[in-house]
């Protein structure tokens, strides 16, 4: 077995343990609406899922009256967004810590109750999960792996690389 495996896996229980994260029930209704009013979307970490993921939802209208997008970004792609949306938080990732560009955007995401949360990582990381597991929020989205049931209350699955464009389309119809 992996080293990093283990490692993952030992972190994962002591979380648990200590209650640091909790298992998420995976009771909701979707598509509802009337009770959804921020979102807050987790682009991918690494380019060229940032890029499927831009370029996925390049006609979606993210200026929907009912409805705040908060977009956390990986801050190495700032000069790759052609979003022009108020709500933009920009994220340094290293390698065993996340920390956010600005502190008033940490507070934004995590004093303020949240209705929806979308990861669009198709890749386990174990520090965003802790900051998505520490965000107050009813709906928790991301994509299938071996320890989403820790921190997501729907799962998707990607069936593969070839077709993660598809994945992203599907949150676009969990969003209309």
């Amino acid at each position: 077995m992996n080293f990093n495996l283990i490692k993952i896996r030992l972190k994962i229980m002591f979380y648990l343990i200590f209650g640091k994260i909790s298992k998420k029930t995976a009771k909701i209704e979707l598509p509802n609406h009337k009770n959804v009013k921020d979102v807050v979307l987790f682009f991918p970490q690494d380019e060229r899922a940032f890029r499927i993921a831009m370029y996925s939802f390049r006609e979606f209208d993210f200026f929907n009256k009912n409805l705040n997008f908060y977009f956390v970004i990986n801050q190495k792609f700032e000069h790759l967004i052609k979003l022009n949306a108020p709500n933009l938080i920009f994220m340094r990732y290293h390698r065993s810590k996340i920390s956010f560009c600005n502190l008033k955007d940490k507070d934004i995401l995590i004093n303020e109750n949240k209705d929806m949360l979308i990861d669009l990582n198709t890749n386990f990381n174990l520090e965003l999960c802790k900051l998505i597991d520490s965000i107050n929020c009813n709906y928790k989205i991301g994509f299938k792996n071996q320890y989403a049931d820790y921190f997501f209350n729907l799962q998707l699955d990607t069936f593969g690389d070839d077709i993660t464009e598809n994945s992203f389309k599907r949150i676009q119809k969990i969003l209309m």
